[in-house]
């Protein structure tokens, strides 16, 4: 079990935020005495290391990284691997005056050449002048610099110890970038969001004092991706500027041992931890490999929710399932936001029991009104969402019509944002800016929502729509429904509409296919489109595609668009049915 640091090794008082850098934030916290541990894919400790030796690792990193020839506000690409020498390398960057910018590390066998292109693009994005990675994964990242044209490539060991000289160091200032986030670019060049030193620094802030009402003994676990705003932002960034000790776990052994979530934060009593729905659906379905140990939750008083869709249930079952383990539903923390705010945009208040809203979906559906049900009533005719909370303190947040108009209460519409924590922009990509940026400055996230007592309730996204014969349709509701459907795996269903000649569109539901039975796959196959059209009401069209068909982006979010892009131009190779 982790030793509670005392107060003695505490040069400073707790402090929430307000810092105007974040290497100011990374000096103050150095001061504190907390500490980051890293696990191992079994759950046992590889790496310890205090924010004091981080800040001192960083510095002296720093000034081999100018030793180099860097020039200030160069970019640096950076293999966001869940490793000391990530979190040191970023903060080189904050301390050399060099724009960090993550890029994902290779987590899929047998997708090397598409792994290569991908952080290719991102690199001739931020037009980078170095890139920085793990001797386990450097030759990938070596090939995908070549192809961008990046001058040099560096491993994070290459750069240890102290720099040769004495150099000068200059952090980065308030009024300058603090590190560069890529979006998902699944279909095309990824853009390059700029997140500002204000930026970041009045986001993290407000997530601790307005959204986890932080104290002083708060510690978190992490197994969330660092090249993702929610793993950057949320679990490394935010902790540090709170001085939190921290927990963390690569995301792919925590794919592969969900159940070490639960464990770990028992073990080290943890009181915060965020996850997708389905990484909490992962645990439910886990939920007794993962209490083969006595579990105690009791002080997990953040269950953060994020990244995707909140799904109800699963929530739900969650709280029920871990109730004995001393679980409180509570603790459940839905959350909104994006890269382009930095992260967090609302969050439900802590240690308040979660908002349900069950609607009417006849009018969910073609009037775009969330209208209470008058009863529970069956999936067909009912939709339940949960509130994600209310906008943080600063934060701007309209539902507009399709003609930019405000709408009211229980209206759906398109959610638009403007705060201190806004990019300044997408790199060296103004026609991009324009089209995302409102006249009066908002951004346009392309989140579809309705407003409840002042709480924003998420619907879907804009581009996941399908117009079924004047129905708005939402793509994850289908997906969703098939998933219910025995031997149909969670997150391995891509539904999307296909415009047919006469401009009508059908409906189109792909599923991985996990037996090689014909006789069973024809019966999945029916047995999907018989509940889809019993719950959603429309027809569908299902087709079985092989292991690894369905495209992800590197957040591992479903790339729909791209999905059925590839469907369309034939290049989906399809199971034979008899």
């Amino acid at each position: 079990m982790t030793k509670e640091r005392t107060d003695a090794s505490r040069q400073v008082p707790f402090r929430a935020g307000g810092f105007s850098t974040l290497a100011e934030a990374l000096d103050y916290a150095a001061l504190s005495g907390n500490s980051l541990t890293f696990h191992d894919g079994r759950g046992g400790i590889a790496h310890e290391m205090t924010y004091a030796d981080m800040a001192r690792q960083a510095k002296a990193m720093a000034g081999r990284l100018l030793e180099k020839g860097l020039m200030r506000g160069s970019r640096v690409a950076l293999m966001a691997t869940t490793e000391p020498e990530f979190f040191i390398a970023f903060f080189a960057c904050q301390y050399a005056g060099l724009i960090a910018c993550p890029v994902p590390y290779m987590t899929r066998l047998g997708m090397r050449d598409e792994y290569v292109e991908n952080v290719a693009r991102m690199m001739r994005t931020a037009g980078v002048a170095v890139a920085l990675g793990s001797p386990d994964y450097l030759g990938a990242i070596r090939d995908a610099a070549l192809k961008a044209d990046v001058p040099m490539v560096l491993a994070y060991d290459e750069l240890a110890g102290q720099p040769r000289g004495a150099p000068h160091l200059k952090p980065l200032g308030p009024d300058e970038t603090a590190y560069i986030q890529f979006s998902s670019g699944s279909t095309s060049a990824p853009k390059g969001i700029v997140i500002s030193q204000q930026a970041i620094c009045a986001n993290t802030t407000s997530i601790l004092r307005d959204g986890f009402h932080a104290q002083a003994a708060d510690r978190g676990f992490s197994w969330l991706p660092l090249y993702h705003d929610m793993g950057l932002v949320g679990s490394f960034l935010s902790p540090l500027v709170g001085q939190h000790s921290m927990h963390y776990m690569a995301p792919h052994d925590f794919s592969r041992r969900p159940w070490l979530w639960v464990r770990l934060i028992s073990k080290h009593r943890c009181t915060i931890s965020f996850g997708s729905s389905f990484a909490y659906e992962l645990l439910v379905k886990q939920a007794q490999r993962a209490k083969r140990e006595a579990l105690d939750l009791s002080r997990w008083r953040i269950a953060g929710v994020g990244g995707d869709m909140v799904r109800p249930e699963v929530l739900l079952a969650f709280a029920e399932e871990f109730a004995d383990s001393g679980f409180r539903r509570a603790a459940f923390m839905p959350s909104y936001g994006m890269a382009e705010m930095t992260l967090a945009v609302s969050m439900h208040a802590p240690e308040e029991d979660i908002v349900l809203d069950v609607v009417e979906r006849d009018s969910y559906k073609t009037m775009r009104r969330a209208v209470p049900a008058k009863s529970d009533g069956d999936e067909k005719s009912v939709r339940a969402f949960i509130a994600c909370g209310r906008p943080l303190p600063g934060t701007d947040v309209r539902i507009v019509d399709d003609q930019g108009r405000r709408l009211g209460e229980r209206e759906i519409g398109h959610i638009e944002v403007k705060s201190p924590s806004l990019m300044d922009g997408y790199f060296k990509n103004p026609e991009a800016t324009e089209i995302a940026m409102s006249e009066d400055g908002f951004l346009k996230t392309g989140d579809m929502g309705y407003w409840l007592n002042g709480q924003l309730v998420i619907t879907g996204r804009v581009k996941d729509l399908i117009l079924y014969h004047g129905r708005n349709i939402w793509a994850h509701d289908i997906e969703w429904t098939a998933e219910k459907v025995d031997g149909v795996r969670t997150g391995l269903v891509a539904a999307f509409g296909v415009e047919n000649l006469d401009g009508q569109e059908r409906v189109v539901v792909l599923v991985e296919a996990r037996s090689r039975d014909r006789a069973e796959n024809v019966r999945l196959c029916e047995e999907v489109k018989s509940r889809v059209h019993h719950a959603i009401g429309v027809p569908c069209e299902v087709y079985l595609v092989g292991r690894n068909t369905l495209a992800y982006t590197y957040s591992g979010k479903l790339a729909r668009s791209k999905v059925r892009e590839a469907f369309e131009k034939g290049e989906i190779n399809l199971v034979d049915l008899p």
